[in-house]
């Protein structure tokens, strides 16, 4: 299997990588909407993960990228609020909400790293 990870934040990115490798799942990473969708042009992925808000764009363009590029994969959009969330089930994802602040809870971070792996398994 092979992910697609979109997320800004480049340190919670590689440590989601390290966590998919010990499931034999795939990864690349982009740190913008605009690497995310060049990736999308040259590689194909059985998943995207992304952030429902990125440095240049959003997370449901991500899932609008990957419908286009990529039809059958799946997309998963993490946090984001109400509206986001229902934009981006509107381009065919499935959504996950996650609420939590990175750098002022370690073990929420580390809870959400530990299920990704099962997530994108199930998407």
């Amino acid at each position: 299997m092979r992910c697609l990870i979109v997320k800004s934040n480049m340190a919670l990115a590689e440590k989601c990588r390290a966590a998919c490798a010990e499931r034999d799942i795939e990864t690349e990473i982009a740190a913008s909407a605009a690497e995310a969708r060049s990736l999308l042009d040259r590689v194909r992925f059985d998943v995207v993960l992304t952030a429902s808000r990125l440095s240049d764009g959003t997370g449901e363009a991500v899932a609008r990228a990957a419908a286009r590029r990529q039809p059958g994969a799946r997309v998963i959009v993490l946090g984001g609020v109400k509206d986001q969330i229902c934009a981006a089930i509107g381009t065919g994802a499935c959504a996950h909400c996650t609420v939590f602040r990175p750098h002022a809870d370690p073990a929420a971070v580390a809870h959400y790293i530990d299920t990704l792996p099962e997530l994108i398994q199930s998407a």
